[in-house]
């Protein structure tokens, strides 16, 4: 797996930073996004499991092959993977492709607006080196302590 020094730098501070929990402080390089992030009374739980998630993701930077998608079930939490939906085997892949192939433009707008359940598999490419471009910089909850409905994500844009 071929990764450029500027991506492995930027996923080391990731690293650094989703192991101290880090808060999400000025960036002095000026990208950036903030979210903030509602949740069900559950905003520490869900901000753990997200960086439980992508120090996963990050340690996969530091192998020599990016792993295949079995690996990543066994290494990925399971309260994050079982929310996706199901994969498709080879040949339910290639009808939908032909399927989606032959929608006109309109209809394939409207079907990407469409709220579906992502695969693991469709998110795990955006996760690959080459496809990365963001990396987390810190979060904190915020709001009524006995609520903790929200958390505020900030990540750092790579590229």
């Amino acid at each position: 797996m071929q990764i450029n020094s500027k991506f492995l730098e930027a996923a080391r501070i990731e690293r650094a930073r989703l192991e101290q929990d880090s808060f999400p402080d000025f960036m002095d390089n000026g990208f950036g996004n903030n979210y903030i992030v509602k949740c069900n009374g559950n905003a520490l739980e869900v901000k753990e499991l997200v960086r439980k998630v992508l120090l996963t993701i990050n340690y996969g930077y530091s192998k020599s092959k990016w792993p295949n998608l079995d690996e990543w079930l066994t290494r990925l939490p399971s309260q994050f993977t079982c929310n996706f939906a199901p994969e498709l085997d080879a040949e339910e892949a290639q009808k939908h492709i032909r399927w989606l192939s032959a929608l006109s433009y309109r209809q394939k707008v409207a079907q990407a607006r469409k709220k579906e359940k992502w695969r693991l598999g469709n998110w795990l490419v955006w996760m690959e080196p080459s496809e990365r471009l963001w990396f987390w910089w810190g979060a904190t909850e915020f709001g009524e302590k006995s609520k903790q409905d929200y958390f505020f994500s900030c990540h750092q844009s790579f590229r």
